[in-house]
Parts: C-alpha cells; sequence; structure tokens
C-alpha cells in the first residue's frame, strides 16, 4: 500500500508540473483599451447664440494604443438626443441646418476597431432667434434649383396655342471665390443654368454686412453654350405695364427676375451695392432695394410673414419677402405683379412671381389680342452649406 501511495504522489506532482509548462507555452493576449472618452466640446456646453447655418461640433479624443476611431454622433432637440451620424471618421462635424430659438444636445460614441464604445457627457446649446440670421455665404456652398413657368388665364381662349411654351430650366449655383475688401469678405456666386439644350453661366458677387445681405452686381459674360437656332420672327409679342417685350423671358429679365443668366452676357456691377436682405429679419421690415436715379424703375422689399415651406430639398421655417414694384414712378405699386421669395437659413427656397394682364399682340394687330398671366416658380431640390476647411 505504501508503494501505490507513492506512486499515487508521482503521478500527480507529473501532471500539475506538464499542467504548468501547458499553461506556460500559451502566449499572453493583452486585453484592448477602449479611446478615451471624447471631451472639449465646441462649442462649449450651455453655450448661447449658435447661428443656425454654420454651426460647427467639435471634439478631442485618442485612442491609448493609437487605434483607429469612429464616432457616432447624437444630436436633437431632446434629452436623449436621436443618432444623427454613424461611423464618422473625423472629429469636426457641420450639421446642416438647424431650428431657431431652440436648445440642442449633442453627445459623441467613440469607438476603436475592436468595438469598445465610449460615451461622453450630453452637452448642450442654444441656437439664436429666427430673426438674428443671416444669409450663408461660405466658400463651397451650393444650391439646386428648378424653374418652370406657367400661362394661364388667356382671355379669350383662342389665343393660348399662339403663345410658345418654355421649357423648364435647372439651375446649380456655387460658391466657387471670395475676396476681401477693406474688411469685407465677398463672395462669388457662379451660376450653371440649363434650359432645354441652352447653357448659360454668370457669377454673382455677394457679401453679409452688418445691416443686410449685400448684392454688388452679375456679370453674364462668364460664358455659355446656345444651340438654339437663331430667333425667327416671333408671331406673337407681349406688353407689360406699357413695355413691349419679344418673349416672356425679356419681360422677366427686365423685371430682374430672370433665371437662366441675362442673354445680353454683359457685366452690371454697381458702385453701392443693393440691400438684397436686410437685417434683422423681422415680419413687417420694409426697406428700398431699387431707389436710385438710373434704374428704370423702383422696387421695395417687405417681410410680410413668416412661415413652414416644404419644397423637394427639405421643410424649412422661412421668411416670406414681396418685392413691390412701382414700374412708373407714381409711388403706388404694381397690383399686377406679385414677387414671394421664402428665405430661410439654408438660402433662397422658392420664388413665385405671377404677372396678371399680360397683353398678347402681333403685329397685324399692335394694340393687343387678348390678355394672359404668367406664373414662374423656382423651387430648391438640394443644397449643401457645409463649408469648406479652407475659407
Amino acid at each position: 500500500m505504501k508503494g501505490i501511495r507513492i506512486l499515487l504522489l508521482i503521478s500527480l506532482v507529473l501532471a500539475g508540473t506538464f499542467l504548468m509548462w501547458g499553461c506556460e507555452d500559451k502566449p499572453h493576449e493583452p486585453r484592448n483599451l477602449p479611446p478615451e472618452e471624447p471631451s472639449n466640446p465646441s462649442p462649449v456646453n450651455f453655450k448661447v447664440g449658435i447661428t443656425l447655418n454654420s454651426a460647427e461640433l467639435s471634439w478631442e479624443c485618442s485612442d491609448p494604443e493609437g487605434d483607429s476611431i469612429s464616432y457616432d454622433i447624437y444630436l436633437g432637440t431632446s434629452e436623449s438626443p436621436p443618432l444623427l451620424e454613424s461611423g464618422y471618421s473625423l472629429d469636426i462635424f457641420y450639421p446642416g441646418l438647424l431650428a431657431g430659438d431652440a436648445q440642442y444636445y449633442w453627445q459623441i460614441a467613440a469607438s476603436d476597431d475592436q468595438g469598445n464604445p465610449v460615451f461622453s457627457p450630453t452637452w448642450t446649446f442654444f441656437t439664436v432667434g429666427a430673426q438674428e440670421f443671416v444669409y450663408p455665404l461660405g466658400l463651397g456652398y451650393r444650391w439646386e434649383y428648378e424653374q418652370s413657368t406657367i400661362f394661364t388665364n388667356f382671355d379669350p381662349l383662342e389665343i393660348e396655342p399662339l403663345v410658345p411654351r418654355l421649357p423648364d430650366s435647372y439651375s446649380v449655383i456655387e460658391i466657387n471665390d471670395y475676396s476681401d475688401v477693406d474688411g469685407e469678405r465677398r463672395y462669388q456666386l457662379h451660376e450653371v443654368v440649363e434650359q432645354g439644350p441652352d447653357t448659360f453661366e454668370q457669377n454673382s458677387i455677394y457679401a453679409n454686412g452688418p445691416y443686410g445681405l449685400l448684392y454688388y452686381g452679375t456679370d453674364g459674360s462668364v460664358g455659355g453654350i446656345m444651340d438654339t437656332p437663331a430667333p425667327v420672327r416671333n408671331q406673337v409679342r407681349f406688353r407689360f405695364a406699357g413695355r413691349e417685350y419679344s418673349s416672356t423671358d425679356e419681360l422677366l429679365r427686365d423685371l430682374g427676375l430672370d433665371c437662366p443668366a441675362p442673354l445680353s452676357k454683359t457685366a452690371d456691377f454697381y458702385d453701392e451695392p443693393r440691400a438684397s436682405l436686410r437685417y434683422s429679419m423681422n415680419v413687417g421690415l420694409h426697406w428700398p432695394y431699387r431707389d436710385r436715379p438710373e434704374d428704370i424703375f423702383h422696387i421695395e422689399k417687405m417681410i410680410v410673414a413668416w412661415d413652414d415651406v416644404y419644397v423637394p430639398a427639405g421643410d424649412f421655417e422661412c421668411f416670406i419677402v414681396e418685392w413691390l414694384y412701382d414700374l412708373d414712378f407714381s409711388d403706388n405699386f404694381d397690383e399686377d405683379l406679385q414677387v414671394l421669395d421664402y428665405i430661410s437659413a439654408a438660402g433662397l427656397v422658392k420664388r413665385v412671381a405671377t404677372i396678371r394682364n399680360i397683353v398678347v399682340v402681333t403685329y397685324a394687330n399692335p394694340t393687343g389680342i387678348g390678355t394672359m398671366d404668367m406664373i414662374e416658380t423656382l423651387i430648391l431640390t438640394d443644397y449643401s452649406i457645409k463649408p469648406q476647411t479652407d475659407q
């Protein structure tokens, strides 16, 4: 029995030794460490006065092992904000258009390539009121529009077949350059318009001043391709407010509502800019737009309402700005002409121009063969107001 006990003891010792050797032969696998908690937010927590169209979120985060980090971004107006962006690779984010006079909450979840998400605290900031917004101008900003024309209310109905229809036009406006002049940053808006077989281009200069959006003029000589054959003598012409036009496009250009660009291919810049918008924006605000001796008619603008507007690019809160035309300098605004601009923190969202009682004339009957109305509608179909980093 004693021999058996000795053999069992030796067996247990040997088994333990082999077990220890087996454990020592396995390589040690270090535990992956998660990223550090995201910190140093911008805007800082409880920041007030964040603009609606140029907000920028940034934070700091690192991984102790140098692993690559991806971020989930939570942003909204509830205390538990919803997921806005997943798998984002940068530590700076442009959320796009924000609501006015609102409290926003945001949070960042950082993950390395092994997973291991680490959440930041929930931070908050406050946006400015809607009346405090400025028109979005920044290098790389881009807008896409579609424009259509409807002719209606023909009197008599027999003249309708005589009026040529206009093809829809599509335009892309992109801010592709800027210059700093006397402490003011002036942006160049390059526009390319396609209408039927034709393409037009123009550059316009705008700046945000302390009291409004300033318009410095337009150069329509930058290029374009016209595939349309040379125009023939039109069967009909159009008379409005005492002026006669060979086409409805020419009528729109004369009223300053043309899109596409002026076909004259000329440059028209002003020594003193015109106030396209006046700050701060409030319903009832009224200001002159064209009131100089060289102007062929007088235009004022007035903010008449604030409302939600839906277009293909999205749902926007808009100031509705009416153009008021005094075409004959009689100090009375023309009731046959109504132009409404819908302006949001994303820019121009919609324009509707209604021109009533246009007289249709022919060479055989220059006094007119009847009247019609025209409705020109411009709508925003897509946009991006995320600035380039080099501006």
